[in-house]
């Protein structure tokens, strides 16, 4: 979330950051044995709980100052992701 942070006052681009991090949310990677990292399964707990908890606990977005940012975000994962 700190590059976004730096971009936005400087009006620089931000999207493609945005789509990677939405791409992430979802991404199940798994060792050579077919098991999840420990921060993974943490990950996965916190997204049990839905996105805006997840987003506000994990990426430390505020649910009312960051409210646009959150909405994109939700735009990327709804739109762009199957």
């Amino acid at each position: 979330m700190g590059i976004i942070r730096l971009a936005i006052p400087l009006k620089m681009p931000y999207d493609k950051i945005l789509e990677a991090m939405s791409y992430a949310f979802f991404f199940k990677a798994t060792d050579e044995n077919g098991n999840r990292s420990e921060q993974d399964i943490i990950f996965e707990e916190y997204l049990s709980h839905g996105l805006d908890y997840t987003l506000q606990k994990v990426c430390g977005m505020d649910p009312v100052y960051d409210r646009e940012l959150t909405e994109e975000v939700k735009k990327f994962i709804n739109t762009g992701i199957n």
